[in-house]
């Protein structure tokens, strides 16, 4: 049980592990929702335990939130820590996460904004934006006065490099415009703790995740075929810590997945989907990435993967786990894949799961408090 620091409701954890503090940090996102509030009070919070996740202090607020005329709204905290004891920022903890800006015109921008503490999570430096700006791929922005600032922006994912050089990947959306909408991956990096940062640079492009690429729920949102529950392109980055110091040769590895390989009709009312899992390598600490590689072929990357998330182990085997229906001849449940590869190219795969789930049984969208068709959720 975590204490929830006067917020109603927290949600998308990050856990990070302190090896020079003997810490677990757990981060969410907090929101008054059910006590006079809603998502505009969203802030990004951490708990800090000292007992190995026994018992958890009370949470200490990165950035808050705010509703009026003016909306902030912070979203997607992800958090990772500087694990080497040879970096001189050995301990530090790096909280990463996106401020969605609302005006009386809606939307305005959602760059990525990120904090650190140097002292177990007690306390925090001031929320600094590091998402960067490209005149080039960033210059087709939902908002016009946009163009040329990468802030339009989600779902970013820190990583510590072996000399404490940390990398921050996260998806845009300003590299394409009209007639087809797709995103981009992105990443940028600090040598100095976060002090400044270089980039960003193009990790992926195109992702297959266009307006027209998947089905629409029945909340509005992308979802796979024969279900309800949304879904997103987004992985997350992972470092090589056994590749060497300095970030010229740190290898870093991309994870995503999309419907390239899907029935891409031009009509999210008849697209079909075949998501699969791809990794794409960079061998220069992110500045350049290679083409994107299936994790699964043939008859094993049948039917839809997602979800991915990567790790690299100590011998520098890279990890990747995700959900899979390849497993089920109907494309509706799912069971649990993790795949290994030492170069990022070859994969072995193999299952980890003891029964499928089936995504329709999972949490409900309702209206006015009745079930409103398929699950939408599935954690």
């Amino acid at each position: 049980h975590l204490p929830t620091g006067g917020f109603a409701t927290t949600g998308d954890p990050a856990v990070a592990f302190n090896r020079k503090l003997g810490l677990v940090h757990y981060g969410v996102i907090a929101f008054q929702t059910g006590q006079g509030g809603g998502f505009a009070d969203a802030s990004i919070q951490v708990n800090t335990s000292n007992d190995g996740g026994l018992t958890f202090q009370d949470p200490v607020v990165v950035a808050h939130g705010t509703g009026a005329i003016v909306t902030v709204l912070h979203d997607k905290p992800y958090i990772a820590v500087d694990n080497n004891p040879n970096s001189p920022f050995y301990g530090r903890l790096y909280v990463t996460w996106t401020r969605f800006l609302f005006g009386t015109s809606g939307y305005v921008e959602s760059p990525i904004f990120f904090s650190f503490s140097d002292d177990g999570g007690q306390t925090f430096s001031g929320p600094t934006e590091v998402s960067g700006s490209s005149s080039t791929l960033c210059a087709n922005p939902f908002r016009s006065f946009n163009a040329g600032v990468c802030n339009e922006d989600q779902f970013s994912t820190p990583v510590v490099g072996p000399d404490g050089t940390l990398y921050v990947a996260f998806i845009n959306d300003e590299f394409q415009g009209a007639p087809e909408f797709r995103d981009q991956f992105l990443v940028v990096r600090s040598t100095d703790g976060g002090a400044t940062f270089q980039g960003p640079f193009q990790a992926v492009f195109p992702v297959f995740d266009g307006v027209d690429n998947y089905p629409i729920n029945i909340d509005g949102r992308q979802t796979l075929t024969n279900s309800q529950f949304r879904v997103i392109s987004a992985g997350n980055l992972a470092a090589d810590l056994a590749s060497g110091p300095g970030f010229s040769t740190t290898r870093l590895y991309y994870t995503f997945s999309d419907n390239r390989n899907g029935r891409l009709t031009g009509d999210f009312n008849t697209v079909k989907t075949n998501i699969d899992v791809f990794v794409s390598r960079s061998d220069d600490g992110g500045t350049t990435w290679s083409s994107p590689v299936p994790v699964l072929r043939g008859k094993a990357a049948k039917n839809d993967q997602w979800f991915p998330w990567a790790d690299v182990g100590p011998d520098g085997t890279l990890w990747v786990a995700f959900k899979d229906r390849s497993y089920d001849p109907d494309n509706i449940k799912y069971g649990e894949t993790i795949a290994s590869s030492h170069d990022g190219i070859t994969f072995t795969a193999q299952r980890v799961d003891t029964a499928l789930s089936n995504p329709n049984d999972s949490r409900w969208f309702t209206a006015g408090g009745q079930p409103q068709g398929k699950a939408t959720f599935i954690g």
